[in-house]
């Protein structure tokens, strides 16, 4: 799938709209038309190849490639069944991490709002003393850290926190977590920096300082760039682009990065994030429930201010033969208001519906952490 970017009065205020909220972040994707889908999952090893679209009735139907008597066929329709290629190329890790930052950053924004919560979240660095390649022994341990420190609030009575943990990997192989404490109030003078060493026991724990009103945004670039001085110790610079350097704030230090240097050591299908069971999750809304009807642009007014807009891009989708697929304006606002979502009829839908939603419909932003 190419893009090219385009001028963004090309939508009007019928076009589809996808609203996701997180927090005080509200992102919206304008499609240009309906997408429909070259093809139709059926597991996820097995999938049918489209051939048309009829319209019946208004309503836009599959019509699917038949199977020969030999090849393998769904039973309900006579449809010729493909198989999915599970393979794990560089291209993939990188895709797939970069969908795991966009849900991390989500995640943190619907639970941190902006600069005004950083009193009452503690942003650690769980390091270890040794080389630890196994990222599932990482979690292991960070659950033994997080009933150590469950226990200790327990004794002294403290209020309870919420966790955001992610794991990340070094260039030499090795993994350490960043991990985020919630809390309901400002963080307990009693949770203190050697109680929180004691606690982990096995390395290293750094203390991270957040900043601006997107914590989202600049914890997921945090997970994706590698600083200069660290890809030069680490022998990660043998395949990186000039553009792909910039200089941005560190712990109030201006440092040179390479942005998306460490994607490519996410594996494939690794779940990156694990949270505790208080943590929200964003809002995503394509149609309301009361009629069934999408969202339109429209809409969107219902849920931003204009004046908070803090992107607003649109890209024309076309495929390897030059085919015009979608349109899609994609916009971000950073709204920081108080909004009663009761006073719409909506449908909610969850991340993991949200991220195949998008699968079928554009790649037109999943390259932001390398821009």
């Amino acid at each position: 799938m190419k893009r090219t970017q385009i001028e963004n009065e090309g939508f009007n205020f019928n076009s589809r709209a996808i609203i996701k909220i997180a927090g005080a972040q509200t992102e919206v994707r304008i499609l240009g038309k309906q997408p429909l889908a070259p093809i139709v999952k059926i597991s996820k090893d097995y999938y049918k190849r489209v051939i048309e679209w009829r319209n019946n009735n208004g309503v836009n139907v599959p019509v699917f490639e038949l199977a020969k008597p030999d090849e393998l066929c769904d039973d309900t329709d006579g449809a010729k069944l493909y198989t999915f290629n599970h393979s794990n190329t560089r291209a993939q890790n990188i895709r797939s991490a970069m969908r795991s930052l966009r849900a991390v950053e989500d995640t943190i924004n619907a639970n941190i709002t902006g600069s005004e919560d950083l009193d009452r979240c503690l942003f650690l660095t769980l390091t270890y003393r040794y080389n630890v390649t196994d990222p599932e022994k990482l979690y292991r341990d960070f659950k033994i850290f997080n009933k150590t420190m469950r226990r200790f609030h327990d004794k002294y009575n403290l209020p309870r926190y919420e966790y955001i943990c992610v794991a990340e990997p070094q260039g030499r192989g090795s993994w350490h977590t960043h991990t985020v404490l919630i809390y309901p109030c400002v963080v307990p003078a009693e949770v203190t920096r050697q109680l929180i060493n004691k606690c982990w026991g096995r390395g290293k724990v750094d203390f991270q300082h957040m900043y601006g009103d997107n914590i989202g945004k600049y914890f997921a670039a945090y997970l994706s760039n590698v600083e200069i001085t660290q890809a030069i110790e680490q022998g990660m610079l043998s395949d990186i682009r000039p553009e792909q350097i910039k200089h941005v704030e560190i712990n109030g230090e201006r440092k040179a990065v390479v942005k998306g240097l460490r994607l490519p050591f996410y594996p494939t299908g690794f779940r990156i994030m694990r949270t505790s069971r208080g943590i929200k999750k964003p809002l995503v809304l394509k149609k309301r429930a009361d009629t069934g009807a999408y969202f339109t642009a429209r809409d969107v007014g219902n849920f931003v201010h204009q004046d908070t807009k803090v992107y607003d891009k649109a890209f024309l989708l076309s495929d390897d033969e030059g085919n015009d697929a979608n349109a899609i304006r994609y916009m971000r606002f950073n709204n920081n208001i108080d909004y009663d979502y009761n006073d719409v009829d909506i449908d909610i839908i969850n991340q993991l519906e949200y991220q195949k939603l998008l699968d079928e419909i554009d790649e037109a932003s999943d390259y932001r952490y390398l821009m």
